[in-house]
């Protein structure tokens, strides 16, 4: 059931749902805060991108037991 064809449709399908996720969150974040000044929005902006990658990067917190 499981074919390689399936299962590279499935990663596809994955892939293309973050990209949609990401970029609306991008979207809503961008007209949140487009209001304030360009240089507090790319702070912003560069602080939620760097918390996200330590997020996906490192799912628990730095010396806690990993199970």
């Amino acid at each position: 059931m499981k074919s390689p064809i399936f299962k590279l449709l499935l990663l596809h399908l994955i892939a293309q749902f973050k990209k949609q996720f990401y970029s609306k969150i991008n979207l809503e974040i961008y007209s949140h805060y487009s209001s304030m000044p360009f240089g507090q929005f790319l702070h912003m902006r560069m602080s939620l991108q760097l918390f996200l990658n330590h997020q996906i990067h490192q799912p628990y917190p730095p010396g806690s037991a990993k199970p």
